[in-house]
């Protein structure tokens, strides 16, 4: 964990929380995704990052999470830390929608161009996220310098 963010991170997650969490991603969130649209249940790894944005700050180009160096992406997902007055929203281009940061809110997107994005800036105050993504294994060959 980044050490300029783990007081924060303690302040606002706390560390059981913050491991409920993991659970709950790794288990309820594919679980869902798996029943809702069959074809989804292949084996899935997760990767996170915590993300601090200061004010006037975002990641103003539009993108989505799946491109030929991450192809393996299924779905994005982002966890708001704290609530955030003015700016700051994750703004979705084709569904036409700024989805405000509050603190606890849990996003879960298809990483794909149907969910181009971007982060728009907070205007007064520093936003905390953690940020992450469903990527598909591929067993066949992640896995051939393990062996059996």
């Amino acid at each position: 964990m980044h050490t300029a963010l783990q007081s924060k991170d303690n302040e606002i997650m706390g560390d059981d929380k913050f491991h409920d969490f993991l659970r709950y991603i790794n288990g309820d969130i594919l679980e869902y995704y798996s029943k809702e649209y069959p074809g989804f249940d292949k084996p899935m790894a997760i990767d996170c990052k915590i993300q601090k944005t200061q004010p006037g700050e975002g990641y103003h180009l539009w993108h989505c999470e799946q491109s030929p160096c991450f192809s393996r992406r299924a779905l994005a997902w982002m966890l708001y830390l704290n609530d955030i007055e003015e700016g700051g929203e994750t703004e979705f281009l084709h569904q036409k929608l700024r989805y405000p940061p509050k603190k606890g809110d849990f996003l879960v997107w298809p990483a794909a161009f149907t969910h181009i994005h971007r982060g728009n800036p907070p205007l007064s105050e520093t936003k905390y996220v953690v940020t992450g993504w469903y990527e598909w294994i591929d067993i066949n060959n992640d896995f051939k310098h393990i062996a059996p």
